[in-house]
């Protein structure tokens, strides 16, 4: 892992990388250094250790950001800020662009599930609709839009196979 890795090469001391639109949980940790177990005799001055901040909400599903190497005399620490109502704001814009998302999936999925015209016809057009809504919604935020996140194969959908083509064949396999 990342963490054994700077391990191995001697690293003790670290800080989480900052990155645009951070979370609330993990905003306190940017900055701070951080150890895996905290030393007798410290080099310098040590906020948590790996394990408190993670227990503190730190590394939490879907975070994004990473522990970086702390070299005691030559990092320079980025100033710690507080959590203001612009950086919520930003968060909040970013957790409605997901939920987007995921509403584009769950209508791209039941068009692609769908048993009948009409039903696939319905999909499409909620397909169409959450579309609509997250080009507004990237426009309103100057946000980036990863058209990525909105495929069927994002998560679990990836291995399984597509229905195959009606070529011909009736609902039982046979040729009519």
């Amino acid at each position: 892992s990342h963490l054994q890795t700077m391990r191995a090469l001697g690293i003790r001391y670290f800080t989480v990388a900052p990155h645009k639109n951070p979370c609330p949980l993990c905003f306190p940790w940017v900055g701070t250094v951080l150890v895996e177990t905290l030393p007798e005799r410290p080099v310098m001055h040590v906020d948590a250790t790996i394990e408190q901040a993670v227990h503190a909400g730190l590394f939490h599903p879907n975070c994004r950001h990473v522990l970086i190497p702390v070299f005691p005399g030559v990092t320079l620490l980025p100033d710690r800020t507080p959590w203001t109502k612009e950086l919520q704001a930003e968060y909040d814009a970013t957790q409605r662009q997901r939920a987007l998302e995921r509403e584009i999936r769950k209508a791209k999925q039941a068009e692609r599930d769908a048993l009948t015209p009409t039903a696939r016809a319905k999909a499409r057009k909620d397909v169409r609709r959450w579309q609509a809504a997250i080009r507004e919604h990237v426009a309103e935020h100057d946000a980036a839009r990863d058209s990525r996140r909105e495929q069927l194969n994002l998560r679990q959908d990836r291995h399984r196979t597509l229905p195959t083509q009606n070529k011909g064949l009736t609902p039982e396999g046979e040729h009519p």
